[in-house]
């Protein structure tokens, strides 16, 4: 502080900065990160390589806070989860990161202790909800965003349908792999009932009629219906299910009925039942 007194006392700011450059040290570090086996100089790395590099940097050992904007770009995936979240796993009970992130990666995997969602018109930000990912409000943005559960498939897919909307919302999931759920299988239809024939193979067909479209639609659907739908109403054949036979192809047929129904297509706005 005195020290600062003192500059500011002696020389005026622009003096100060220029304080930098008034000499050239002799020993310059000399910065190589390893890719594979090999370790190359910074001149020769990639933008995402170079990024890697000065963020390991900046998150090495220390006790400072340390402040960073959008510490996702230029890398892929797999730095983000190595690079960053692993780290900031590991170190934030020693030190204290403030991010700001456009990647729910950062936000969520990296098991930040507050979030702070904000909003910006062309000339005034506020902060919106502020808090842990458990509060309630927050849960609610990510509802707020893509609506409640479609109730067009009754049994089964809703959940794959609904995970596949939040990720096109920008959204990500997660799977916590050392969490144990209790779960009884089947118990309201049967592990083999004809029932869950019908909606498997109706279901399967309605989230590719729901979720894909162009060439990605028409070749999941000749795919279901052509090749495995052939395969399956044969084994039930094969097997004596006829129950099961009727069901599966029921449940192919019903498509078929609605082909020109839109309602497949939309999705129940919040706070209000579906139709």
């Amino acid at each position: 502080e005195k020290l600062a007194q003192h500059l500011l006392a002696e020389y005026n700011i622009r003096e100060i900065l220029a304080l930098l450059y008034t000499s050239v040290p002799k020993d310059v570090p000399n910065i190589k990160y390893k890719i594979g086996s090999d370790f190359k100089p910074l001149k020769e790395l990639s933008v995402g390589q170079k990024a890697v590099a000065l963020l390991i940097i900046a998150l090495s050992d220390g006790t400072f806070p340390i402040i960073i904007d959008q510490p996702e770009d230029s890398l892929d995936l797999r730095s983000i989860w190595e690079d960053v979240c692993c780290k900031l796993r590991n170190a934030k009970e020693q030190r204290q990161f403030i991010f700001t992130t456009h990647n729910s990666s950062v936000a969520v995997a990296s098991d930040s202790d507050k979030f702070t969602i904000m909003q910006a018109d062309a000339n005034h930000g506020r902060i919106f909800y502020s808090g842990s990912l458990n509060r309630k409000e927050i849960k609610k943005e990510v509802i707020d965003k893509i609506g409640p559960m479609t109730e067009d498939y009754f049994l089964y897919y809703e959940e794959i349908d609904w995970g596949w909307k939040i990720r096109k919302a920008g959204c990500q999931n997660y799977y916590v792999g050392n969490s144990v759920i209790f779960h009884k299988e089947s118990i309201s239809t049967g592990k083999n009932s004809p029932l869950k024939t019908y909606y498997m193979a109706r279901n399967r067909i309605l989230f590719t009629r729901r979720n894909t479209k162009g060439l990605q639609k028409w070749i999941s659907l000749a795919y279901q219906i052509l090749i495995a739908g052939t395969k399956n109403l044969l084994l039930h054949l094969a097997k004596g299910e006829k129950k099961h036979f009727e069901s599966y192809w029921n449940g192919i047929i019903w498509h078929f009925k609605n082909l020109s129904n839109k309602n497949i297509h939309s999705n129940p706005p919040l706070n209000q039942p579906a139709k």
